[in-house]
């Protein structure tokens, strides 16, 4: 399935003869709260659920609020200190990436018994976690975010330093004909 994060398939020789188990443990998003929850660890499948499922979809309204509201909900100021917040918090979403892959290295695991005669180990064991699409898809997902959080900051920084230009040059021109109505 696409939300499989990914799965632990297990290898095994006995007596040379291969043995394959794939997919003994699944890792999904609801299967991590559902477990971590079911285990009594209620603050973990919490943080997990909000950080890891929650939040992503949060920042996303979030930034099509920053987008699409006019400036009298959301004043330009407001909108870039958003974003700004956004933008920090956002790279929060990769540790799910960076737990998955660690995991990947902590548990590859070969365990073997020495050879007896005929050089054949009477058991050969080979656990590894292999990342499948759903972590993937998780990252590309929260890479695409980090770059349009970025592209909406650098965008609204452009809007308002366009906004605080022409201000200026609306005041300089009305100095400057107070300035000629006064010598007149």
């Amino acid at each position: 399935p696409l939300g499989v994060g990914a799965e632990v398939d297990v290898e095994l020789a006995v007596a040379g003869a291969p043995i394959a188990l794939p997919g003994v443990f699944l890792f999904s998003l609801p299967g991590t709260v559902r477990d971590a929850w079911a285990a009594g660890l209620y603050p973990f499948a919490l943080v997990v659920a909000l950080l890891s499922g929650a939040w992503p979809y949060a920042k996303l309204l979030l930034l099509l609020v920053c987008w699409w509201a006019p400036a009298s909900l959301m004043p330009p100021r407001r909108c870039e200190r958003l974003l700004l917040a956004l933008d920090a918090l956002g790279k929060w979403a990769l540790l799910d990436f960076d737990m998955m892959m660690m995991m990947a290295v902590a548990f590859r695991l070969h365990l073997g018994l020495p050879a007896g005669a005929g050089d054949v180990a009477p058991l050969d064991v080979r656990v590894q976690v292999t990342p499948r699409f759903g972590i993937y898809g998780y990252l590309g997902a929260c890479l695409l975010s980090l770059a349009i959080s970025n592209a909406l900051l650098a965008l609204q920084r452009r809007a308002l330093a366009a906004a605080a230009a022409a201000e200026a040059a609306a005041q300089a021109a009305a100095a400057a004909a107070a300035a000629q109505a006064a010598a007149a």
